[in-house]
């Protein structure tokens, strides 16, 4: 008898066993069965939510058999949507590790528009995803890319990238100079016609472009990088707002500011969106004699407030707007009338604080004092024509002539 029941039992433990792999192998390998990358989808579908849902799956890679459905589906109404490809790369790379499979859809997908830069561009992006974005066997790609259109912005900025990657490598190896001086051309070359363009890659190519024309003691281009501005009236924040930069950086030709580059874009869009989200304007919008700061707190334990003191031909105001993390749908906000003792007063604390002689990507990170409960602080000002901004993470034990500021212009609001 018990050796019937111990029979069952491992009949009953194996199908078990059985039916949870089956699932698995299911939810692992999206069964690409079609040669083409392009097809109708069996039901209509909104482009804009499969995109917003694809592209909150990136950061985490949780893909899902429903992803690459979704990730094919779209690309039914969008032939080279770029977070549809880069899903659908990233599967066939990581999970399915077929690159048979991840060859023939790059090779569909340029022989169906074979006159049209994108999918080359798409290919040297992420055939290789995620292990490595670009590298030079996509030299040939990229300038297929700019054979069709020279103009391309990615296909430049991809290129110019490629080979700043390639000079940097040869600083910190073999150092031959042959190789640094034609790195550096070519990185210079493809990143200035950014700056030529008016493309909105050249602010992530900018820091690259500093380096590489420093190495070369190309001066004359140097300026004019440094007014390199970003579209007032749509940006918030420009990538050199959050840059964390070394000293020397512009010399130090070891050290790869791609990365910080990175992060930084990703502040920015964090931020930014957080400052939408409250339905506050960019500052940047018109800086046309405006006597404006505003101060920005971001926390996980006490949510988003923004202060913005106002002084407009001696009429001074402060605005304020808040939402907790306990009531995120309830925005609050409110107005007060402030004197001209309290904006002086607020005036001598951004001078002790020497606000405008700082550069944001100048701070030393290693000066910042974190808090405990990750509480952000971001103080802007418009003063004029000028406008600056400076991001910290202080610490409540220290006081800092930048803290000191900002919590007076907290208190003028009055927040709870």
């Amino acid at each position: 008898m018990k050796f019937v029941s111990r029979s069952l039992l491992a009949i009953l433990l194996l199908a078990i066993i059985f039916i949870l792999s089956k699932y698995i192998l299911n939810q692992q390998h999206y069964k690409i069965s079609k040669s083409e990358v392009y097809y109708i989808p069996d039901l209509p579908i909104k482009r804009d939510s499969i995109v917003v849902n694809l592209e909150s799956q990136i950061p985490f890679m949780l893909v899902f058999s429903k992803d690459v459905k979704n990730s094919y589906d779209l690309l039914a109404l969008d032939r080279h949507n770029d977070v549809a490809v880069r899903i659908i790369a990233y599967y066939l790379n990581d999970w399915v590790k077929d690159k048979d499979s991840i060859k023939r859809f790059f090779d569909n997908m340029i022989k169906s528009d074979p006159k049209n830069p994108a999918p080359l561009i798409l290919r040297a992006k992420y055939e290789k995803y995620p292990v490595s974005l670009i590298d030079t066997s996509d030299l040939v790609l990229l300038k297929k890319a700019c054979h069709l259109d020279w103009k391309n912005e990615e296909a430049n900025y991809l290129l110019g990238i490629l080979y700043y990657n390639a000079f940097i490598h040869e600083n910190n190896t073999s150092r031959r100079a042959s190789k640094l001086n034609y790195y550096a051309q070519k990185a210079r070359h493809y990143l200035s016609l950014l700056y030529k363009f008016k493309s909105k890659f050249i602010f992530k190519g900018k820091f690259p472009l500093v380096q590489v024309c420093n190495f070369l003691g190309d001066k004359i281009h140097i300026e004019d990088f440094d007014n390199i501005r970003p579209n007032k009236k749509s940006t918030y924040f420009s990538i050199d707002s959050f840059l964390k930069l070394p000293k020397e950086w512009e010399t130090n030709y070891k050290f790869n500011v791609l990365f910080e580059v990175k992060m930084a874009e990703e502040d920015v869009q964090f931020y930014s969106e957080t400052l939408r989200d409250l339905k506050e304007s960019p500052l940047t919008s018109d800086l046309y004699n405006k006597k404006i700061y505003r101060l920005t707190c971001f926390g996980p334990l006490s949510g988003i407030s923004a202060v913005t003191i106002k002084n407009k031909n001696g009429k001074v105001d402060v605005y304020w707007k808040s939402r907790s993390i306990y009531s995120y749908n309830n925005l609050s906000e409110g107005t007060k009338e402030l004197t001209l003792k309290d904006w002086q007063r607020f005036k001598v604390l951004i001078q002790k604080m020497e606000f405008w002689n700082i550069k944001p990507y100048a701070i030393d990170s290693n000066k910042l004092i974190p808090m405990n409960d990750g509480e952000t602080w971001i103080l802007e000002g418009v003063h004029k024509n000028k406008y600056n901004v400076i991001k910290k993470r202080e610490s409540p034990f220290f006081k800092t002539p930048f803290e000191n500021c900002c919590m007076y212009l907290y208190s003028l609001a009055g927040i709870d």
